[in-house]
């Protein structure tokens, strides 16, 4: 049913489509912690398994993270909030179909446990998750793809960028083709730069045993938090990226943490969320795109992208390169691909010069 036809039957019974907008002040106002209610009589904790108590826990995260930033109490979502979290997890954080299906239907049980309860405002009436269930599929947007953008509409929009962080961030997602989650997890240790001025400031800088002897060289840890790929890669860091990633470590705050990039009002480590915020505080609205237009909105996950098609498409890179570059498993399907390619390893080495002489390149100060 498209969207008018139920504005029009809602506006006739005099409905409303968004019903749990009326019950959020009063969530907030009073600090009301409803998933904590929900989860204490839906799990046992001395005796539930620890991964059964994930399988609530980490879905409520992720949605409460996604709803803070749409600006919504997330005990009090409108249909839409549930479509685009979907998105989200399919787009940001590369889940599939059957890693989402089970988050929405955990975070179904909450949603029920609270229509159930009489002390919570949530009727029988709506229920956004279980809609979304009952559909028989997660969401209409799965064919959607990023917008095209070549690198000269790149270079034009970063000479806008001149925030030193934030220009360093969009640029090495883009030349690295890094999630988020693991551009949030690279610690000093793990990047060499070549700079006397830096190695005097940061001890810790490029110590660690995967870039110690490989200078102008970043390595992406597959064992921390919200790092998808299980597959350690070190990647080259070409004069561009160097010259940013300078500028950006002789301003950074000196606080003897750890990270390579912080936040801007702590300086802790900084989140997915707050990358994904700067790419929108460039990109948008030019690049927010309505429900009805062929391509998704572009998020910081575009990075990946672009990297990705210009290496298979534009540069026409061996697979399993692309997969060493991007940290896939380099798994392959018996049907289309030689058996012996599974025991073909890409390294370093294999890569390096080649990267060098063929990544875009943008123009910033070089």
């Amino acid at each position: 049913m498209t969207n008018e036809k139920r504005r029009e039957i809602a506006d006739a019974f005099e409905k409303d489509l968004d019903p749990l907008s009326t019950l959020e002040e009063t969530f907030i106002r009073k600090e009301l912690e409803p998933f904590e209610a929900a989860l204490s009589d839906l799990i046992d904790y001395e005796t539930t398994p620890q991964g059964t108590i994930n399988n609530y826990t980490v879905p409520i995260k992720q949605w409460k993270s996604f709803m803070n930033e749409q600006d919504r109490h997330p005990a009090c979502p409108a249909e839409h909030h549930v479509v685009e979290f979907i998105t989200y997890l399919r787009q940001e954080r590369e889940n599939s179909d059957s890693t989402i299906k089970p988050k929405i239907r955990h975070l179904n049980s909450v949603f029920k446990y609270w229509q159930s309860d009489p002390a919570f405002p949530h009727d029988d009436a709506f229920n956004p998750f279980a809609k979304e269930l009952q559909k028989g599929y997660l969401s209409p947007e799965e064919a959607k793809e990023p917008p095209r953008i070549s690198v000269p509409e790149l270079r034009e929009k970063l000479q806008d960028v001149n925030h030193w962080r934030d220009r360093c961030i969009i640029v090495m997602q883009l030349k690295l083709g890094l999630r988020a989650s693991e551009l949030c997890n690279i610690k000093l240790s793990e990047i060499n730069l070549r700079h006397q001025e830096l190695t005097d400031h940061y001890d810790e800088m490029g110590t660690h045993r995967r870039v110690r002897d490989r200078p102008n060289s970043v390595y992406i840890p597959p064992d921390r938090n919200l790092n998808k790929s299980n597959v350690p890669r070190v990647l080259p860091l070409d004069d561009e990226m160097r010259l940013l990633l300078i500028e950006y470590l002789l301003v950074r705050p000196d606080n003897g943490k750890s990270w390579l990039f912080l936040s801007p009002t702590r300086h802790n480590q900084m989140n997915n969320s707050k990358i994904n915020e700067i790419w929108k505080d460039y990109f948008h609205p030019e690049y927010k795109m309505d429900p009805d237009d062929p391509y998704r909105s572009l998020t910081s996950h575009f990075g990946r992208h672009r990297f990705s098609t210009h290496f298979r498409n534009e540069r026409q890179w061996p697979e399993e390169k692309i997969q060493y570059m991007t940290g896939h498993k380099g798994d392959y399907d018996s049907d289309q691909h030689d058996s012996l390619a599974t025991y073909v390893h890409t390294y370093y080495e294999d890569i390096k010069d080649r990267y060098l002489d063929e990544i875009y390149k943008f123009g910033l100060g070089i």
